[in-house]
């Protein structure tokens, strides 16, 4: 396995205790969609919450001194950088594709009609609010750690 597959297996395991975090994205996506709000408009709520939602591994990493298990772990500072980005990538698409089902669920319930153009512009414009936001973010929390840029 390579260096960046284990950590994404390693930040896997450190946000397990995050998960019922998520169930407030489904709260809110749900609210959304019952409110009569379009695909889009989920899609791009559904990015930023995640985004914001991505710090938690910082903090947890920050708290727990998991710098010193990485240290142990024979992986190359660039793989946890990849590792670590393509964790938010893939925590991105899991929760856009959730986010799209639930959509689907409830426009099946409601007997609206689904646009797939509404839904590939949603997910574009998703992906670049989710890039945006992590493109900012990520690199600070890297460089100065979770306390010093969270301020």
């Amino acid at each position: 396995m390579t260096g960046f597959t284990s950590m994404i297996k390693l930040d896997l395991f450190t946000m397990k205790s995050q998960s019922v975090s998520y169930l407030s994205l489904l709260a809110i996506v749900l609210l959304f969609a019952f409110m009569g709000s379009s695909v889009i408009t989920l899609c791009i709520t559904g990015a930023w919450f995640i985004a914001l939602m991505s710090v938690n591994i910082f903090a947890i990493q920050e708290k727990n001194n998991l710098d010193r298990l990485y240290g142990s772990v024979s992986v190359s500072l660039h793989d946890i950088v990849l590792g670590r980005y393509m964790f938010l990538l893939l925590n991105y698409l899991l929760s856009i594709l959730a986010v799209i089902v639930l959509h689907l669920a409830i426009s099946l319930y409601h007997n609206t009609e689904i646009a797939t153009s509404d839904i590939f512009l949603g997910v574009s414009l998703s992906f670049l609010v989710f890039s945006a936001i992590t493109g900012i973010q990520i690199p600070l929390f890297f460089k100065m750690g979770y306390t010093k840029a969270k301020t």
